[in-house]
């Protein structure tokens, strides 16, 4: 641990819902390996109960890291397919007018909107109160066995903030990291998450814009530290060395967008953007890599604008997948409408790819128009398909931006070992704050 004057032992992470797919999932499974890697015990929380055959979980459970979450039958995560289906129609039918009201209350304040799945909207309104007692008992049961020397909780609008008030009960230091841009979506998912969320010993965003965002709901003279994402799934030697070759005349050019097929992450203007795209080159391939909820309708929307083979549905993938499919990959492209930060902004720099990305969240803060990277307005079509043309008709400007990417990852702190070393220094300060129970003289 370098200098540090505390021992690091135990640390817990938490989080709302360890997916199958999500940035903050995946900074939390790179985060929970790389400390496992410093000789750190680690065991992740989820609120919610995880999805069969989670890539995330299932690589940390490879790595013989503890992921405790709810039994799968309290989401349905557990029911076969045809089976959750008839859940969702009956719940349709239960629970539309709600949903029509809020979808309705998003749109009329100009906020993206989640596409929200009937079961997941039963947990909130059923399950969330019956989920988050268990989940305290989770906590209280292995910090029982084996104390933790810490608490790191991952959230999204405050969503997990009352784990920090567990903490504070328990004199266990706590940390907190915002992965959004609250005032994108318009409020918090708890009322009394920016009271809990001032008993945490440090708070850390993962962008500037997501820092101002969250002094929206609390006071600015709290201290709140950027702390950039912990990029895994990567050599860090060998993210340069395994660059794609440069396409023949007649090759195929890889337009790649890595992410959740939902609402927010925009990956509809992107599908529109591809009719344009092709029209004028037909050597462009779309890749999606991710699922979500929009899945089946963006692949009707393909099918509707004529795209046929030239964009294709990847669907989930694993971590250890994430190297061969940056190397096979042309141009990344980032359509959000909101963002705190996308993990796969680093990825792609630490690949040295050429970058186009939305005017959202943190993203202008890595992103610099024409000097490492291409930016456009978010939800245009048009604006996707200039910036992905552009690229593809000029192989040294994507030579030349791409390295640009690069070495401001390199010259940012945003290299995974970086980053982690961020992370354990602020560690280290919440225990001798904490006074915990892990200190040990100055080495």
């Amino acid at each position: 641990m370098g200098d540090r004057a505390v021992k690091i032992r135990r640390v817990f992470l938490a989080q709302w819902w360890f997916a199958d797919a999500g940035g903050m999932e995946q900074h939390t499974a790179n985060l929970a390996s790389a400390l496992k890697r410093k000789g750190i015990e680690v065991v992740v929380f989820s609120q919610m109960p995880m999805r069969r055959g989670g890539h995330y979980g299932r690589q940390l459970q490879r790595e013989g890291i503890r992921v405790v979450a709810p039994p799968g039958w309290l989401r349905g995560a557990a029911l076969s397919k045809r089976t959750r289906k008839t859940v969702r129609r009956v719940l349709w039918g239960m629970l539309s007018p709600l949903i029509a009201a809020e979808r309705l209350s998003w749109k009329v304040r100009g906020y993206p909107g989640p596409k929200r799945d009937m079961v997941d909207v039963v947990n909130e309104i059923v399950f969330c109160d019956y989920s988050r007692r268990l989940a305290r008992g989770m906590l209280d049961r292995h910090h029982s066995r084996r104390p933790a020397d810490l608490i790191h909780v991952h959230g999204f609008r405050l969503d997990h903030a009352w784990a920090l008030r567990w903490a504070r009960e328990r004199g266990i230091p706590s940390i907190y990291t915002e992965h959004g841009t609250i005032t994108d979506w318009g409020s918090l998912w708890e009322d009394d998450a920016p009271e809990n969320l001032l008993l945490a010993d440090a708070i850390t965003c993962v962008s500037e814009r997501s820092r101002e965002s969250l002094y929206d709901f609390i006071p600015r003279s709290a201290r709140v530290e950027i702390i950039p994402h912990i990029v895994g799934g990567l050599g860090e030697s060998g993210a340069r060395r395994k660059a794609a070759p440069h396409p023949s005349p007649n090759s195929t050019i890889r337009v790649a967008c890595f992410g959740r097929l939902q609402a927010e992450k925009g990956a509809e203007p992107l599908v529109r953007a591809m009719r344009e795209v092709l029209d004028r080159e037909p050597r462009a391939l779309l890749v999606l890599a991710g699922n979500g909820p929009d899945r089946e309708k963006l692949k009707a929307l393909a099918s509707e604008l004529g795209l046929g083979s030239r964009v294709r549905f990847l669907g989930g993938f694993a971590p250890s997948e994430l190297e061969e499919l940056m190397a096979d990959t042309d141009i990344v492209v980032l359509p959000s409408l909101t963002e705190g930060l996308p993990i796969t902004l680093s990825e792609a720099m630490a690949f040295a790819k050429p970058i186009v990305a939305t005017r959202v969240g943190g993203i202008p803060e890595r992103i610099r128009h024409e000097a490492n990277g291409l930016l456009v307005e978010p939800g245009d079509p048009a604006a996707l398909a200039r910036g992905i043309l552009r690229f593809a008709g000029d192989e040294s400007l994507r030579e030349r931006l791409g390295a640009a990417a690069r070495r401001d990852y390199e010259a940012n702190g945003l290299r995974a070992d970086h980053a982690l070393e961020a992370v354990l220094d602020l560690y280290a300060a919440a225990m001798e704050r904490r006074g915990s129970r892990g200190k040990e003289a100055p080495r």
